[in-house]
This record gives structure tokens, sequence and C-alpha cells, in this order.
């Protein structure tokens, strides 16, 4: 399979909650890994791709950003697969996009040094 992302994605655990217009509430997730672009996260409940979705993400700051996205793939596990859905942002503003790439960045050196 070729790897088509174009934004650092890092292992690391975010809280993220995601809602949208064809469902009631949100659920809270939390991320295996994180990019300026999407974020994977490892569940049991998917919703269909292309599935239009708001999202907002909590930092060990308790800073948040609340962003669009849409379901890009799911992953319904399997052999050596861990089940999932990927979630690819949409229509992100410069200073959002600012904001992700400081949060993958401190998420990347955290792998790094083991913390």
């Amino acid at each position: 399979m070729i790897d088509r992302r174009i934004y650092l994605r890092v292992p690391t655990a975010v809280s993220v909650s995601i809602g949208g217009q064809d469902f009631d509430g949100t659920v809270t997730f939390i991320t295996a890994d994180l990019s300026a672009g999407g974020f994977f996260v490892e569940s049991d409940l998917w919703f269909d791709v292309g599935t239009s979705v708001s999202v907002r993400i909590d930092d060990a700051e308790g800073l948040s950003s609340e962003l669009n996205g849409t379901v890009a793939w799911v992953e319904r596990g399997g052999e050596d697969r861990t089940p999932g859905m990927g979630i690819a942002f949409a229509d992100i503003g410069s200073l959002d996009r600012h904001a992700l790439a400081a949060l993958v960045a401190g998420a990347s050196d955290s792998a790094i040094s083991g913390q």
C-alpha cells in the first residue's frame, strides 16, 4: 500500500470528541496517531466513509481546537490489523494548521525522548 500522506504523522494519545449531522451527540476517542492533516482512532465504532464530522481536540495544556473533518477510511480489523477509522481534516485555516503542527511537533519530541 502506498502512503500518500503529506504531513508528518506521529503516534500520540490525544483526546478527540467527534460529532456529526448524521448522529446525535458526540463520541470521545483517544488518537493512536495525529498529523496536521488528520488522525487515526482505534475503535470498534465506525462512521461511514465520507461522513462529515466536527472534531474537538483537547491538548495536554487544556487548550482545544474545533475543526471540521471527513471520515477518510475505516479499518474493520483482522489479522494483524487494528480496527478504527482515519479522519481527514477539512477546510482548515492557517492558524488551526499551525496549532496542529505545533501539537504534532510536541508529540514527536515526546515520542523521540521517550516521555
